[in-house]
């Protein structure tokens, strides 16, 4: 699930992407527009997920500072929705993931 086609260059590793805000000609815009999406849009990826027996599905982590109250909001929710986990897409050219406690470990 992309938030303002912020991860473009990285689509093509997907099965499929979700954008929260399609139309939106600002980041204030896009924020409002995704905070309006959210829900359908989990709920319309959980389904194809399902139905495609995807792992998981990943959701874009994205800087809300500088932007509306509607994308810290946003932000506050989504990372609420994944029990606080988080994970970092290690290569785009052969996709890995690792939680950032591993990749905190792996550094260190």
């Amino acid at each position: 699930i992309d938030f303002n086609r912020g991860r473009n260059e990285q689509r093509h590793i997907f099965l499929k992407v979700f954008d929260l805000c399609e139309d939106a000609h600002s980041s204030a815009d896009a924020a409002e527009e995704a905070c309006r999406h959210v829900f359908s849009t989990l709920r319309t990826a959980e389904a194809f997920a399902l139905a495609e027996k995807a792992e998981m599905i990943c959701i874009t982590d994205f800087d809300p500072s500088g932007l509306s109250g509607y994308a810290q909001a946003l932000h506050d929710r989504l990372f609420r929705s994944a029990s606080g986990r988080r994970v970092i897409l290690k290569s785009a050219n052969e996709p890995e993931f690792w939680s950032v406690k591993e990749a905190k470990e792996e550094s260190s």
